[in-house]
């Protein structure tokens, strides 16, 4: 048979348009869903807007410890959690207290311990995520566990963050810090 026979051409006209309608389809339907989700991202970061940028709050929490209050105070000293929930990987001591880093994030802080009363007092003068504030820990030892009460007094100027803080937890920051705490009492 000849390629260049009229049937042949028509008919593999008429398949390359179908091809062609199938994928100007498929291209519409990603055009669609790729535009819901940008919306739907957008729609989520704004979110952030009704999250006011100062943020108060008191949780209590329950420590699993072996590690007497003063020793785990000191431990938090040694390698201080961050409100991202991680230990930080490195401290930088200065005269106005110390830089922590957590991967790219900074924090510069300042930490004060109080071991007759069994609390710290923990600042955020400065972030890279624009979060600062202070966190006010108690330790208050039960007979099968320690209480530990963080009281947040917190700024968070970055929308993506509030925006975290409207879907999830308001007081996340606190939520975090107490992992970092129970992932250090578990060390030895």
């Amino acid at each position: 048979m000849n390629k260049t026979n009229p049937k042949i051409i028509k008919s593999q006209a008429k398949k390359n348009q179908i091809k062609s309608e199938k994928i100007y389809q498929l291209q519409k339907k990603v055009t669609i869903i790729g535009a819901a989700g940008l919306v739907i991202l957008i729609a989520t970061i704004l979110t952030g807007f009704f999250v006011d940028v100062n943020q108060e709050s008191s949780t209590t929490y329950q420590l699993k410890s072996t590690n007497s209050i003063k020793h785990l105070i000191t431990k938090i000293f040694n390698h201080p959690p961050t409100i991202l929930g991680d230990l930080s990987e490195s401290k930088t001591l200065n005269s106005s207290g110390a830089t922590l880093k957590l991967d790219d994030k900074t924090f510069k802080t300042v930490m004060a311990a109080r071991f007759s009363t069994q609390e710290i007092a923990y600042t955020i003068s400065e972030s890279t995520i624009d979060v600062t504030g202070t966190w006010e820990i108690f330790f208050i030892q039960k007979p099968d566990f320690i209480e530990v009460k963080i009281n947040e007094i917190s700024s968070t100027n970055n929308l993506g963050y509030r925006a975290m803080q409207f879907w999830g937890a308001k007081n996340r920051y606190s939520n975090n810090f107490f992992e970092g705490i129970e992932e250090l009492a578990k060390m030895d």
